[in-house]
């Protein structure tokens, strides 16, 4: 998993001049996705208001993403 978005960090980078890729947060990124799914299946037995919650944890996960997978080039 961490290559490909190691591929998409990186294309996101070069597309914002001034930034890098935060290795550190790519990597916890990677940490909290896997943690959010296994939560689910293991705290939701309802398939209908597992997809609803999921929606939502994922438009926080890549709201985040977005926010802190790069830092400055320095």
């Amino acid at each position: 998993m961490d290559s490909y978005y190691i591929e998409l960090a990186q294309h996101y980078a070069d597309s914002v001049p001034g930034k890098k890729v935060n290795q550190y947060m790519l990597h916890w990124f990677s940490h909290i996705q896997i943690e959010a799914f296994v939560h689910l299946l293991t705290h939701e037995s309802d398939r209908d208001k597992a997809l609803k919650n999921i929606r939502t944890v994922i438009d926080f996960l890549v709201k985040g993403w977005m926010m802190y997978i790069l830092e400055n080039d320095e």
